[in-house]
């Protein structure tokens, strides 16, 4: 009987705490998309749910939905916070495009450097 008792006992519990972590999960996506903002430089790469993959930018954000302009298409798809299993921001991130930089100005350097000192020992 106290078996059976604490085992009613559990169900709520799991519930409650399955159903926070889709609210948790739920606000993460919202303020993700609010932190990329909207418009061709917000690119994402969304999977959903059912396992269907977009690609694009966000064009609208509201309050239970975002719009995903996809990049092949052109066409928007509205998607529901609650669809949504995962979401990536798309492109390089500040920190790979300044490392590509570097990365760029120091092999033109070396190039420079290379010439150079091929022209002063002629």
């Amino acid at each position: 009987m106290a078996l059976f008792i604490s085992g009613l006992n559990v169900l709520p519990t799991y519930a409650r705490s399955s159903s926070a972590g889709q609210a948790e999960q739920l606000s993460s996506i919202k303020s993700q998309v609010a932190k990329l903002g909207i418009g061709p430089r917000a690119k994402v790469k969304v999977t959903l749910l059912d396992g269907k993959k977009l690609q694009g930018y966000v064009s609208e954000a509201g309050a239970d939905s975002f719009t995903v302009t996809e990049a092949k298409t052109g066409r928007g798809v509205a998607v529901g916070y609650s669809q949504v299993k995962q979401l990536k921001r798309s492109g390089l991130s500040t920190g790979k495009k300044i490392a590509l930089g570097v990365g760029i100005a120091a092999a033109a350097f070396t190039i420079i450097i290379g010439v150079v000192n091929a022209a002063l020992d002629d």
